[in-house]
């Protein structure tokens, strides 16, 4: 059985502990960029998903305030024909001061 222990390196040892120090920096260094980008995506997504539900809430009032007006100018329609609708101004004040009470002067 022969053993060898080498009595020097030649500077081997001491040259690869620096070389993985900076390899593993620059791994961190990496990973730091990579965590950072992620970030970034996920922010940029998040607003976008905010500027979309705000979008999207616009989108439903403006429907219901349509279809609100598109009732009222169906009510109006419809009330165009009828007998209040259809006499003059002056006419419709007359028929509401007589129900009123005799003592107040409206007319």
């Amino acid at each position: 059985m022969q053993v060898e222990i080498p009595l020097y390196t030649g500077g081997r040892s001491t040259a690869s502990a620096p070389r993985r120090r900076a390899e593993l920096t620059r791994s961190e260094a990496e990973l730091a960029r990579a965590e950072l980008e992620l970030r970034q995506g996920a922010q940029s997504l998040w607003e976008e998903i905010e500027v979309l539900r705000a979008s999207r809430d616009e989108a439903r009032t403006r429907v219901d305030y349509r279809e609100l007006y598109l009732d009222r100018s169906r009510t109006l329609y419809e009330m165009e024909g009828t007998r209040i609708w259809a006499t003059p101004w002056w006419c419709r004040r007359r028929h509401a001061c007589a129900r009123l009470n005799s003592s107040t002067n409206c007319c």
